[in-house]
């Protein structure tokens, strides 16, 4: 579930609007097509600026979805996405989908000389369900605890690496 996003851009004046939208790849080729989100309307400011949206609660099913910016502006005003790269955490594909007509055809446009990690960021929480098989997990290896006296073998996890290893149990007096 997608709680916050932030988008940084570079607008020449502070004039226009922007659009941000969430879309599920449900289309053909795994084209972006139905909207999840949209925010409201957005006013530019000039410079190097960040859109922060917080509040949000807005499911994607998968591990993927795309999402979108329209630019409202008039005249020779130029405005663009950040790229920052390598990204400080996360990845994203070596192309962006470009609307090519407006009207949903979807293409796919590499960035000449650059890779595409856009300057942006989601937060996000994981689903109910995700939430209730972590429970579910721990509660049990509680259960598998409690039950070490028949097991000769008490199962540790090292700290650098999550690799299992085991050590004998010592019998206890409980």
């Amino acid at each position: 579930i997608i709680t916050e996003f932030r988008l940084e851009y570079y607008s020449s004046e502070a004039a226009g609007d922007a659009t941000v939208r969430f879309r599920a790849n449900s289309g053909p080729n795994l084209e972006p097509a139905d909207i999840l989100f949209e925010s409201a309307t957005i006013p530019l400011q000039a410079n190097f600026n960040t859109i922060n949206i917080e509040g949000i609660g807005v499911p994607i099913s998968g591990d993927t979805f795309t999402f979108t910016i329209e630019f409202d502006v008039a005249g020779t005003q130029d405005v663009g996405l950040i790229l920052r790269n390598p990204p400080s955490v996360g990845s994203s594909f070596d192309d962006v989908w470009v609307n090519t007509n407006g009207a949903g055809d979807w293409a796919t446009r590499n960035i000449p000389l650059a890779t595409a990690n856009l300057a942006a960021q989601v937060g996000a929480v994981p689903e109910p369900s995700t939430i209730a098989f972590t429970v579910i997990g721990a509660l049990a290896l509680c259960g598998a605890a409690r039950r070490r006296k028949s097991f000769p073998y008490t199962l540790f996890w090292r700290e650098a690496c999550l690799a299992p290893f085991f050590l004998p149990s010592q019998p206890s007096s409980a």
